[in-house]
């Protein structure tokens, strides 16, 4: 607030309802959309694809992250330019492999203010 104005972290995903993550019984939040050149997609996050499980959000800043809400409330505590670790959980998509990884990302956050961005198209 030094300048007059707030500067808001911007990650640049758009979640899942929490709804489809409990029906599902995941243990996070599920990544719906991608923001085109943002902070998430620089970190290597995955947005659901043809039906495919995106990436399901387990932890941000090494806080858990069982909801939506709790995404956003960490979020609201950092500020442009942190690097954040973004634990998630990745379906393993080979021909002969199944199950789950689990990856740390790290992300330096932007400012949400004046990002212009498209989101991947999650059809395609």
């Amino acid at each position: 607030l030094r300048k007059g104005f707030v500067s808001r972290a911007f990650l640049g995903i758009t979640l899942a309802p929490d709804e489809i993550s409990e029906q599902l019984q995941l243990p996070g939040v599920i990544v719906l959309n991608v923001v085109r050149g943002s902070p998430a997609e620089a970190a290597g996050v995955k947005p659901m694809r043809k039906g495919s499980l995106g990436d399901v959000v387990l932890a941000l800043g090494g806080q858990p992250v069982k909801a939506g809400k709790d995404f956003f409330r960490i979020l609201d505590q950092r500020v442009p330019g942190d690097i954040v670790p973004v634990k998630v959980q990745r379906a393993l998509r080979g021909a002969d492999e199944e199950g789950v990884e689990e990856l740390v990302l790290n992300a330096t956050l932007a400012s949400r203010d004046g990002f212009k961005a498209v989101a991947l198209n999650a059809s395609k």
